[in-house]
């Protein structure tokens, strides 16, 4: 056993964890261990364990030795994560373990079992064999579940998951996701049955592992029931389940609205159904197109059902990339949210084929802010004047630049959220005030400004930053409201990502109470 440790065995490995959990010191967000980290690790490990674990099985070594020692390597990563805390405060480190031992550990089982199955069919590019399976994985589960279900979630035998969108401060940590790391050892031993019995029949010894059909059909059987309960055990979330577990269904003119019945009064219900058509109605009006489909509601009774079910506990979401167009949000936001979730639902049709959305992100949050029916505080422009007008230089330059910046593909990502949205709306608010709703529709799906405009989006930012300073009166709350959402840091700016503190939860807990009116 002493060699399981030997330095040569480890070397290369622990090399390319250490290589990459350096790299991830650089990323404020992945500096820390949790599940961004995690997952991370979890996607290095399936190629770093699963190649090296192919080597050490051609030179003839046994399964658990090799396992043991991918296993040992974990420990680079793991204490390069943790060093971290000296300089980079981690309030979810407890959490992070979890998830390390969720995501990187069984990654590293699947790995090497499945190198092991490799190894014995004797192909002749095995290791590009492992490679394709292990991109195959990580590419066709995401796809499988984000683009045929309504869920934010994707759970993934190589890199662990994703548990939910970047919005959410609080991560849905879901029963499926237990399940379906557990389904991810269960493939794990199905490759190592096979590897046995395949090289017990290279070597020409028939008479062993008599117990081969039952250990493999009894894991295969195992396996596709997990599959075929995949709904109930938290896998995933098909349309018919999320309707099921709300149970409630309303029709109107336009909507399908599916709520929870004992969490909705009727005169509730009515009240919303009418908000439904009074904002589609309005942005009918705005854009001068409407969907030709119905469109699906479903409003969740609290953030743990809707957690539960898609993965997103707070953020209202409308997948526009689905075959029918709709729209998930709390029930106690959807008078708030509608509006906003709405806009997206109406640009399916002028997006892009198959995504049906704009290849801006700038233009997809832009085009949703700018159409949010007035909610009482100062609107996007205001709070982009009065904080523009805090900061020192060419400031209609400056500003001008900035949204032309977020107008590229991901140049939405690159600041403050609460800045991005409110400037990207603000900007395509005065498209559409200026020019109407044909040219932005034109430009919406690729964000080519200069084939609908006859102007590139630098220009047109320009204009908008002179109108911005043009307006003839701004709100007294400008300034502190743009001041108290602009200094809110991003995720990657954040000290302690996904940590909700005691009081915050405490007040969500009694305003939820409140509105169910829960006195007790």
């Amino acid at each position: 056993m002493t060699d399981v440790f030997s330095v040569r065995n480890l070397r290369r490995p622990l090399a390319a964890y250490a290589l990459l959990a350096l790299m991830l010191w650089t990323v404020p967000l992945l500096s820390r261990l949790h599940v961004e980290s995690a997952a991370i690790i979890a996607a290095g490990a399936y190629f770093i364990a699963g190649l090296s674990a192919l080597a050490r099985f051609r030179e003839g070594e046994d399964f658990g030795r090799v396992l043991l020692e991918q296993q040992l390597c974990l420990l680079a990563p793991w204490a390069l994560l943790t060093v971290t805390l000296l300089w980079a405060p981690n309030c979810g480190y407890v959490q992070g373990l979890l998830f390390f031992a969720l995501f990187p550990v069984v990654t590293v089982v699947f790995a090497v079992s499945l190198a092991y199955l490799v190894s014995a069919l004797l192909l002749r590019r095995g290791r590009w064999w492992f490679v394709g399976v292990g991109l195959a994985v990580m590419a066709l589960g995401p796809l499988y579940d984000l683009g045929l279900h309504p869920q934010f979630y994707t759970y993934n035998h190589v890199f662990g998951g994703v548990l939910g969108p970047i919005y959410d401060d609080e991560l849905a940590v879901r029963t499926g996701l237990f399940v379906f790391r557990g389904l991810t050892l269960l493939w794990a031993a199905l490759f190592v049955i096979a590897g046995k019995r395949i090289r017990m029949l290279n070597a020409g010894e028939k008479s062993r592992f008599s117990l081969f059909p039952v250990a493999f059909s009894l894991t295969a059987l195992l396996i596709g029931l997990c599959y075929l309960f995949g709904a109930r055990l938290g896998i995933n979330t098909p349309t018919w389940h999320v309707q099921e577990q709300l149970g409630g269904r309303f029709r109107t003119e336009h909507f399908d609205i599916y709520y929870a019945p004992e969490s909705t009064s009727g005169e509730d219900l009515r009240r919303l159904a009418r908000r439904h058509e009074f904002q589609y109605d309005r942005l009918r009006r705005i854009l001068n197109i409407a969907p030709e489909e119905r469109i699906r509601s479903y409003l969740y009774p609290s953030p743990d059902v809707k957690g539960q079910l898609t993965g997103a506990r707070r953020t209202s979401v409308a997948p526009v990339w689905l075959d029918v167009p709709q729209v998930h949000m709390l029930r106690e936001a959807a008078e708030g949210s509608l509006g906003h979730e709405l806009a997206h639902v109406f640009s399916r049709s002028f997006g892009m084929p198959v995504l049906r959305a704009s290849a801006s992100v700038g233009l997809v949050e832009g085009l949703a802010v700018a159409l949010e029916p007035p909610s009482g505080p100062p609107s996007p422009s205001e709070q982009v004047a009065a904080s523009a007008l805090s900061e020192s230089g060419p400031v209609e330059r400056n500003l001008a630049r900035e949204v032309a910046a977020r107008m590229q593909p991901l140049g939405f990502w690159t600041g403050r959220g609460a800045v991005s949205y409110a400037a990207t709306g603000s900007f395509v608010r005065y498209l559409l005030d200026a020019h109407g709703p044909a040219p932005l529709r034109r430009a919406y799906a690729w964000g080519d400004f200069h084939e609908a405009y006859g102007k590139p989006a630098g220009e047109l930012a320009e204009a908008w930053a002179r109108s911005v300073f043009a307006q003839p009166v701004v709100s007294w709350a400008s300034g502190p409201t743009a001041r108290e959402r602009f200094s809110v840091p991003s995720l990657f700016e954040e000290h302690c990502p996904h940590h909700v503190p005691s009081y915050r939860q405490a007040h969500r807990e009694a305003r939820d109470a409140l509105d169910d009116e829960d006195t007790t």
